[in-house]
């Protein structure tokens, strides 16, 4: 008895795929299909636990009145004091607010924002790229340099300039 030919056979299996709506991968390449065709699970579990109907923080702000006493909360309060006092604690926050030397003012973001727009398409982009990385960078540099406002839009115009 001969052999079909192997052309033949992958014809066959390709016109069956075709039919059955399965994939036709003569390779054996892994696809991840086995993954993908499963059932999600997110339902089942956001569905595992009940809903939390009522809270107390819902209850005290529903009637201010009243003294609800939150149990957990106390718990958790107990718990911190009990680590602060064993010195494990989080460290103290800071008193004063820092602000850095090389933020730039409404004026100067606006006029940076304004070269971004008339040069980038996307204005989301344009702040994301002007704000975050190479305004304040140049800003600061040109500042420790001793330069004026309209200098420092010229410097931004040919370093920034290139990269859009």
């Amino acid at each position: 008895m001969a052999s079909v030919a192997r052309s033949r056979l992958l014809e066959l299996k390709k016109v069956t795929a075709s039919i059955f709506g399965t994939t036709f991968n003569p390779t054996g390449a892994r696809t991840g299909n086995k993954i993908l065709r499963q059932r999600l699970k997110g339902e089942a579990l956001k569905d595992y636990y009940l809903p939390k109907l009522v809270s107390i923080k819902m209850l005290r702000k529903q009637w201010p009145d009243m003294d609800f006493v939150d149990e957990d909360e106390e718990m958790r309060l107990e718990n911190v004091e009990r680590a602060k006092s064993r010195g494990k604690g989080a460290p103290k926050k800071l008193r004063n607010e820092v602000t850095p030397p090389y933020l730039l003012s409404t004026v100067e973001t606006t006029m940076a924002y304004q070269y971004l727009i008339s040069r980038v398409a996307d204005p989301i982009f344009a702040v994301f790229i002007g704000g975050s990385a190479a305004v304040l960078r140049i800003k600061r540099e040109e500042q420790e340099a001793g330069r004026d406002m309209t200098q420092v839009v010229e410097i931004f115009k040919r370093r920034v300039g290139s990269y859009f």
